[in-house]
């Protein structure tokens, strides 16, 4: 899917409408004329773990997936201005894969493309390979920069991780005015091609400007529901090392009410306590029987038993699943591993 929007709109960009953006230059690389330098977006660094890998990621910091946000700028002419690609990287394998693409041309539009379900592809380049570093080994350029002593773009302690702290800028067009202002000072800055009127730019502007606060606002929604998700997650691991329950029982940790009922059928009984709920489910068998000698009319054998299982499933709400989903099983009794019913 392609869409073209007007450059100066996409302040910051990808996803972002605020007015800068805090840039580490990670890479450079090519010679005069056909140089090119590589920005990460060090506010883009997110989690972007799927939801199925969640429970695994918390417990292994290599099996995240990162996201950031990776612009490049050209110095030939032949080439866009510059690109910013949103990158996945699987941390653990060590591979990627670009998701969205604003290619900056030099008539300052945009042409967009989007690949959300593009292959995931070995880190294989150096330019990528900058890009894993600064992602999935991101303590290492972290405690420097938040420390708040990079206030310079040749710190010491960056320079030797090969990173160099450019500063809070307006987003690629600022990225591309610093390439040529402060790197390519000896380079010919190609002219623009647009043909815009300055109507039509700020009218092409306000478009991407809108487009950019909505996509924001879905990855921030996105973020959020990561992160509540992650949270659940991470308390049901620590309930479930605390659990007394069959091991069986506790397949039901995540799933919710209904699916639950369904299963079971009717407690019962059920009751509210706070923001927890309570589910229980009883079971009775008393099979047992007795042989007699007829003629003395003693007790000469006793078979069978008295089976009984009490199952009491907490419930709350939480992660990113609507409704009550279970937190905790306890059982009691001599027949619960017979009377284990699955989820469906």
């Amino acid at each position: 899917m392609r869409r073209r929007l007007v450059w100066a709109g996409l302040m910051t960009s990808l996803s972002l409408p605020s007015m800068a953006e805090d840039y580490l230059l990670i890479f450079a690389q090519g010679s005069k004329p056909a140089r090119q330098l590589f920005f990460a977006d060090i506010n883009s660094l997110s989690d972007a773990t799927p939801i199925d890998e969640l429970v695994t990621a918390e417990r292994e910091a290599a099996a995240k997936t990162m996201r950031m946000y990776l612009t490049t700028i050209n110095e030939s002419a032949a080439q866009h201005d510059g690109s910013t690609f949103e990158v996945h990287y699987r941390c653990r394998d060590k591979q990627y894969r670009t998701v969205r693409t604003n290619h900056m041309r030099r008539d300052e539009e945009v042409e967009q493309v989007v690949t959300p379900q593009a292959a995931w592809t070995p880190v294989n380049t150096l330019p990528m390979q900058r890009g894993y570093d600064f992602a999935c080994k991101s303590d290492q350029w972290k405690s420097i920069v938040m420390s708040g002593k990079d206030g310079q773009i040749m710190s010491k302690e960056l320079i030797a991780l090969g990173y160099a702290f450019v500063g809070r800028l307006q987003g690629p067009p600022a990225l591309s005015d610093l390439a040529w202002k402060g790197f390519w000072k000896d380079g010919q800055r190609p002219a623009s091609t647009s043909s815009l009127t300055a109507a039509e730019k700020k009218k092409r502007q306000d478009q991407a400007i809108a487009q950019l606060q909505s996509t924001s606002k879905q990855y921030n929604q996105q973020a959020q529901t990561l992160e509540q998700e992650a949270a659940f997650q991470s308390y049901l691991q620590q309930r479930a090392k605390q659990s007394l329950s069959h091991p069986s029982f506790l397949r039901w940790q995540g799933e919710n009410e209904q699916r639950l009922l369904r299963a079971w059928g009717a407690p019962a009984r059920s009751y509210q306590s706070g923001n927890t709920r309570y589910l229980a489910f009883s079971s009775h068998l008393d099979n047992r029987s007795e042989t007699v000698n007829t003629r003395t009319g003693q007790v000469v054998a006793q078979n069978g038993g008295i089976w009984t299982c009490n199952v009491t499933f907490e419930l709350m709400q939480g992660g990113n699943k609507p409704g009550y989903r279970v937190v905790d099983v306890r059982t009691e009794g001599n027949d619960c591993a017979a009377q284990y019913r699955g989820p469906q």
